[in-house]
């Protein structure tokens, strides 16, 4: 079996899903007492809302990734050529959430920074995402050491404009 560079990005479902997909679960386990067939059914439910996480996977050996989604314990995703990717980045992203309530007030419950490493084309239009990591100094290390195991260059973000862009931004 082939070793793989494995990064497990996120849940599948975001934060109050996950919480109700536990409550779910804990309600099978309840109902397997009494209706043992319903409750496993609302189980299973439950761990596929609360479990489920999506990742990519890289072959180095390869050249190849898989962006998944894991289920149970099983990958799902199609394997990609990794040749149209030349270099890597870390780029800053900033992601919040937001809480809306029927009097149509909206609070934002949490505000993160991130660092993300980003495979890059060529032209640096299409990026795929590896990681997210909330310390920059566990970023660059990462990068790093997947820069020298996939011959890759770290390089910063700068994608080239389109003519049409460069006609837009020139009114």
């Amino acid at each position: 079996m082939a070793s793989y560079l494995n990064y497990s990005q996120s849940k599948t479902f975001p934060p109050a899903t996950v919480y109700g997909g536990y409550l779910i679960l804990l309600y099978g386990c309840y109902l397997v007492l009494f209706r043992p067939i319903v409750g496993l059914l609302i189980i299973s439910i439950g761990v596929f809302v609360s479990f489920s996480k999506n990742g990519i996977r890289i072959d180095a050996q390869e050249r190849r990734y898989q962006s998944y989604t894991r289920i149970f314990g099983f990958y799902a995703g199609t394997w990609k050529s990794l040749n149209e990717f030349n270099d890597l980045t870390i780029l800053k992203k900033t992601i919040s959430t937001r809480a809306h309530s029927w009097s149509m007030k909206t609070t934002e419950t949490s505000r993160d920074e991130y660092y993300e490493i980003n495979l890059l084309s060529a032209d640096h239009r299409r990026k795929q995402m590896v990681q997210r990591y909330s310390d920059k100094e566990k970023a660059w290390e990462e990068i790093n050491s997947l820069s020298q195991a996939l011959n890759m260059e770290v390089v910063n973000y700068q994608p080239k404009l389109s003519a049409k862009t460069r006609r837009r931004m020139a009114r």
